[in-house]
């Protein structure tokens, strides 16, 4: 499956996780992606690592937009070690763009709302689920500079980082996400 990130920057307030949600697969659409994406955000109604069922998918490798290794599974990102980005590729956005490099994201933070292991974390860790630019709300985020995209950052909700999409299915029509 793939991890890619939005097309640019993004304060807390993204309508909502729909409306993150929504970003996602808008951007994969425009970029020929035939897969469904879902922001990878905690919500009040999932957890990160509740995004993809359990089981047989925790093996599954993760593929930057390159189709390059970010994680060797999906158990990777969530056994504690902050996500921590081992091998040397990079996270691009859908419309190829690296996000550690590219002037575009000034600041090298994502959004997930979550602790390291991909729990979600209360309303007021996650700019009140993701409907909130208030410079007095904070939300979790994770450290690209660092590598660890589940880092337990905690920043303000008006700054502008990247949101990742989590592809969700497979070419075969398998839902891998929660229904």
């Amino acid at each position: 499956i793939h991890l890619i990130a939005a097309n640019h920057p993004l304060s807390g307030d993204m309508d909502g996780i729909s409306g993150a949600d929504s970003i996602c697969y808008k951007e994969s659409k425009k970029f020929g992606w035939p897969n469904t994406f879902k922001a990878f955000l905690s919500s009040r109604w999932q957890d990160l690592r509740g995004l993809i069922k359990q089981g047989k998918n925790d093996y599954v490798t993760v593929l930057n937009g390159k189709n390059e290794t970010l994680f060797d599974s999906l158990e990777d990102i969530f056994n504690g070690s902050e996500g921590k980005l081992v091998h040397k590729n990079f996270i691009y956005s859908f419309d190829g763009r690296d996000v550690l490099n590219d002037v575009v994201w000034p600041y090298k933070y994502v959004w997930h709302g979550s602790d390291k292991y991909g729990y979600q974390k209360p309303e007021n860790e996650t700019c009140k689920y993701w409907s909130s630019s208030d410079p007095d709300k904070y939300a979790m985020v994770g450290n690209l500079s660092r590598k660890r995209i589940l880092s337990a950052d905690k920043l303000s909700c008006w700054q502008r980082f990247a949101l990742l999409c989590l592809e969700i299915s497979q070419n075969n029509g398998v839902l891998l996400g929660k229904k």
